[in-house]
């Protein structure tokens, strides 16, 4: 098997004619001059392994989207040119993203200034308990759990939980991934007025145990705050505006704007920098509005469908293979997808 790296962008994708298997991607390439390049390269299979989304900008920071210190992608990070060493950060989001970004600035950084970690529920990531595997405890709890409702399993989970935290004999790491099998079942089962109620219900603290750092990470973010330096608050951001000041002066010395977050608190936080943690776009419903031509353009062509509540796109149950949309469906089907379509995102990168 031969393998060629091509470094680019890959902008479009379609399906082949005359009902042949495979189909032609169109890539952007830079080979180090100016201008980039188009080529077009056949595939008889394509594997979409594109990564996360970039953050959406929530509406109440759209007023810093055009400042000189507003990161909307972290994971873009120019490290000596949006931040000063000394100046005040604005972290907004308190997950995985956000923590990668606190371990950023400390290792690679070496920021010295203050810190402000800001989301709505000040709940930090979950830690994986350490190098050594938990044993798996008895699953018999979760007989019959998928024909619970959501409320229902919350509370299942919810009481084994307590149940472990009390007798000692088993931490919630093992609960979640007692249920870790189930999962796609039971994504499968639900329906659209069901996920939704979950997504925004359920899915903050569901995600907050489930997506857990590497040992060792939050014992670093935890002495940042205990020393002060960072600051987590518990207050979801309403609004924000951009002051010019004087007297505000960043690492080239020359005057800078201010940046302030209006909470839900009634606090405000005026800072050098503001940050995006909130975590990758997750809807994948609204690709028209990202720069993510690869993943528009299959929905556009009519080979992917967005899952009713936006999460990843349907894929048929076993293959993984795209699903149009119903309209475009095979006709035996009557143009709808069946009970064996799941909803999945694109491979991380």
């Amino acid at each position: 098997m031969k393998f060629t790296r091509i470094v680019g962008e890959v902008r479009q994708l379609e399906a082949a004619t005359n009902n042949n298997i495979g189909g032609a991607v169109t890539i952007n390439t830079c080979d180090g001059q100016e201008e980039s390049t188009t080529q077009t390269i056949p595939f008889t299979h394509c594997i979409l392994a594109s990564g996360n989304l970039a953050p959406r900008v929530l509406p109440a920071l759209a007023p810093l989207q055009n400042a000189t210190g507003f990161v909307k992608t972290p994971w873009l990070w120019p490290e000596d040119e949006k931040v000063a060493k000394t100046g005040t950060i604005a972290v907004v989001g308190s997950r995985l993203t956000a923590i990668d970004f606190i371990l950023h600035l400390k290792y690679k950084c070496n920021f010295s200034g203050k810190a402000f970690v800001i989301s709505r529920t000040g709940q930090f990531p979950t830690e994986n308990p350490g190098e050594q595997l938990a044993p798996r405890i008895d699953g018999s709890f979760l007989d019959g759990c998928l024909d619970r409702s959501v409320e229902e399993l919350d509370a299942i989970l919810r009481d084994k939980c307590k149940e472990g935290a009390e007798s000692g004999d088993f931490s919630f790491h093992q609960v979640v991934d007692a249920f870790r099998p189930y999962t796609n079942d039971y994504w499968r089962k639900m329906n659209t007025e069901q996920r939704v109620q979950f997504l925004s219900k359920f899915r903050g603290e569901w995600e907050t145990r489930r997506h857990r750092t590497a040992p060792g990470q939050m014992k670093v973010v935890t002495q940042l705050v205990e020393s002060l330096q960072f600051t987590n608050v518990a207050s979801g951001v309403v609004g924000s505006y951009i002051v010019d000041e004087d007297t505000c002066f960043g690492v080239d010395g020359k005057s800078k704007e201010k940046l302030v977050l209006k909470l839900h608190n009634g606090q405000e936080i005026a800072c050098d920098t503001v940050v995006n943690c909130t975590g990758p776009e997750q809807d994948y419903r609204t690709l028209s509005s990202l720069h993510e031509p690869l993943l528009a353009s299959l929905v556009s062509n009519g080979l992917a469908t967005p899952d009713d509540s936006g999460v990843g796109f349907l894929v048929e149950k076993g293959t993984g293979a795209l699903l149009p949309p119903p309209v475009v469906a095979d006709a035996a089907a009557g143009g709808k997808h069946n009970d064996n379509d799941d909803a999945v995102v694109p491979s991380r990168s």
